[in-house]
């Protein structure tokens, strides 16, 4: 799990250098670092799973993870490099002792990012040897290949199709204000692919001159500042610390922001969403709208904001859907399948069932990766896994390695620390 929290945050951190890599003018570079990077992430889950039990994915991970600090390290060092004056330069230097400098370092960098490449490379083909399954979405980069990622969506979400058309009527509707507005979609699962789908929709496309998507998770808390410099960064393409350096050319375009995964706290974040609505009023055309996906506190946004919000409450999957996506995620054998229906069948009776797509991938994942003699136990585990009453149960999931990961790899980040929490409570 921690490889793949430290790959999700380079990836997070791939907008930021590929804006570096246009103004080092080696771009290509860098988008071969950025396929390579995403290609690996397609296949990380499987591996971890896997590795478990076979020595070589165990080896190909710790390969994986060698690569993915060397990454990251090379990241900061493009991302703290300076066309204009070069790192390294000196105010009491020549000029052209300055230049050499910097095309030296630029030099430098070019080597790396080759040699970079060169691994990446490697790795990913190594994994196609392994015989490494890709999970489609996870595999492509939803901010930089728009047509390939939207034909992704129609493909792989199941069952989204009212909760698409209800929010574009909303969108649609709200053009007609004279002023920015606000929509949250608020539900225990499924907020960000709803909002990937809104984001890729054909008539947003169209009608917005800029759309903006901002991972707001990787910095857990309210930072208007810090949301404010990734606006700018992913209109104007350029690395951005003064926004209002930036201010002509992002001011007065209609733009639809999606702010995924919001943590807001309480009453005292008042002020800095106060700071963050009134810079987004600024600089946005009437009919500009802002999405949020909030982590929690979605009444104390509602109060925030007033009349201007408006909110989509996601619900769960329908049966039919349910099942379809749980056994895309489980792909079983011929000779499984006849178990697997009998499991799901007892499912649909449980009164605790929960026709989440989070619940059904990681049943389909325990179909997949545990053995067929655990099959029942470990999605029984699951259905109690939210309920009150039963940390027991929740222990005995985690104490399964393999289902752990399925948990941690699919479950909310907000209830895995709840869980966490709790069992250290327990040994105070």
């Amino acid at each position: 799990m921690a490889l793949e929290l430290d790959l999700e945050r380079v990836l997070l951190r791939l907008p930021a250098m590929m804006a570096q890599g246009r103004l080092l003018g080696m771009p290509n570079h860098m988008e071969m670092i950025r396929d390579r990077l995403w290609a690996i992430n397609g296949t990380i889950f499987d591996a971890q799973l896997r590795a478990l039990k076979e020595p070589e994915l165990e080896e190909w991970m710790t390969d994986v993870g060698a690569a993915i600090v060397d990454v990251d390290d090379l990241l900061g060092r493009i991302l703290d490099w300076h066309p204009r004056g070069g790192a390294a330069a000196a105010s009491n230097r020549s000029s052209h002792s300055i230049c050499s400098i910097r095309e030296a370092s630029r030099q430098a960098i070019l080597l790396e990012l080759k040699e970079m490449v060169g691994r990446l490379n490697y790795l990913v083909r190594r994994g196609s040897v392994l015989g490494l399954s890709k999970e489609i979405m996870e595999s492509v980069d939803p901010r930089q290949e728009e047509e390939e990622y939207s034909t992704v969506l129609r493909e792989e979400v199941v069952g989204r199709n009212e909760d698409v058309e209800e929010i574009i009527k909303m969108l649609r509707q709200q053009q007609s204000g004279d002023c920015d507005e606000w929509l949250l979609i608020d539900g225990d699962d499924g907020k960000t692919t709803l909002a990937r789908l809104i984001y890729h929709h054909p008539w947003v496309r169209e009608h917005f001159q800029h759309r903006i998507w901002v991972d707001v998770s990787n910095i857990g808390y309210l930072d208007p500042k810090w949301i404010m410099r990734e606006f700018t960064r992913s209109i104007t393409g350029e690395p951005c610390e003064d926004i209002w350096q930036f201010y002509d050319g992002i001011h007065g375009s209609k733009y639809l922001l999606v702010l995924d995964d919001l943590c807001v706290g309480e009453e005292e974040e008042e002020d800095k969403w106060f700071q963050l609505e009134s810079f987004l009023s600024l600089v946005g055309a009437p009919g500009s709208t802002v999405v949020v996906t909030p982590d929690h506190f979605v009444d104390f946004i509602e109060r925030i904001l007033g009349s201007s919000v408006r909110k989509h409450e996601l619900g769960g999957l329908s049966e039919d859907d349910w099942v379809k996506l749980c056994m895309r995620q489980a792909l079983i054998r011929p000779d499984q399948h006849e178990q697997a229906n009998a499991i799901i069948q007892s499912y649909k009776r449980n009164p605790l069932r929960d026709w989440s797509p989070m619940l059904a991938k990681a049943s389909g994942s325990i179909f997949r990766y545990t053995e067929m003699n655990r099959w029942q136990q470990q999605i029984d585990a699951l259905l109690k896994w939210q309920t009150e009453e039963v940390i027991e149960s929740q222990e005995e999931v985690i104490d399964s390695q393999d289902t752990a990961l399925i948990i941690l790899r699919y479950w909310p980040r907000k209830g895995i620390q709840i869980f966490v929490l709790h069992m250290v409570d327990q040994t105070r």
